[in-house]
């Protein structure tokens, strides 16, 4: 499991319920990663310098104290190790998920203030973008209570060749947690379309009767998602984005600075 932090309060969020997950998914380590990295070091000053490596050295010491937190949640019985480098974000997480054999990569969704905001706005959306492995993106009300319910949001179009069956089958069993699959259609009779009863029962054959499948008519995906996972009561969201800007509509600011993505619900988004 890695672990991405900025030293905020939600990254410090994140990281904790990612400790306490990692006893339900028995991983067998954790990497701990900030990235230092500053844009544009050409020609700087001795000044400049000297203070950025007293704050490398700082940042070192928040990461090791952040380690001594992390173990104590999983009891001692993961390993857990820091990294520290100049690497800008989008291009580490996926070297290091190489390099140290990643499964699951988590992050907070927002920091605070001028010096924390590695994982928040615009380099949220391109790690989420880049990222090649499983990513949770824990939003900063998540409390980790155990996930016993999950629900993937399925778009029933070409479901064969667009859906990692087998990630998802692993860490839903993995976790020993109920599956809900749902279709969110604004159109209700594309439900009885040949091609969707077709695409239907293909799902079916790939996850089995032991989950449970349902429908939504919102007049948009990500407030159809983010409705049912609040009424059902789900304990994560998982998503296969298949187009360009799916994340960027579920955690966009709109004009009227409203969240979208508002729900306390983590979520997993998952590459084909």
């Amino acid at each position: 499991m890695l672990i991405l932090t900025d030293f905020s309060d939600v990254a410090l969020n994140a990281a904790m319920y990612a400790a306490a997950l990692s006893r339900q998914l028995s991983v067998s380590k954790i990497l701990l990663y900030y990235s230092d990295y500053i844009p544009s070091r050409i020609d700087i000053p001795l000044q400049d310098a000297i203070r950025q490596e007293h704050e490398w050295k700082k940042n070192e010491e928040r990461l090791k104290e952040l380690k001594s937190k992390l173990e104590l949640l999983t009891n001692g019985q993961t390993p857990v190790s820091i990294r520290i480098d100049e690497r800008p974000l989008d291009f580490a997480v996926n070297e290091l998920g190489e390099t140290e054999s990643i499964g699951l990569v988590v992050m907070g969704i927002k920091g605070k203030g001028r010096l924390e905001q590695t994982l928040i706005g615009s380099n949220t959306i391109i790690v989420a973008r880049v990222c090649s492995f499983p990513l949770l993106v824990v939003p900063e009300e998540a409390i980790f209570a155990g996930i016993s319910k999950a629900v993937f949001a399925a778009e029933l179009k070409e479901v064969a060749d667009t859906i990692p069956y087998q990630t998802i089958c692993n860490f839903v069993e993995a976790i020993k947690a109920k599956l809900l699959i749902l279709n969110v259609d604004k159109y209700e009779e594309h439900r009885f379309n040949p091609e969707t009863k077709a695409e239907e029962a293909s799902l079916r054959s790939q996850f089995g009767e032991e989950a449970s499948y349902h429908y939504s008519h919102q007049g948009d995906v990500e407030t159809g998602i983010t409705k049912f996972a609040e009424e059902q009561m789900v304990d994560l969201i998982i998503a296969v984005p298949k187009e360009y800007g799916f994340f960027e509509k579920l955690f966009h600011r709109s004009l009227t600075k409203k969240m979208v993505y508002h729900t306390h619900i983590p979520l997993l988004l998952i590459k084909t």
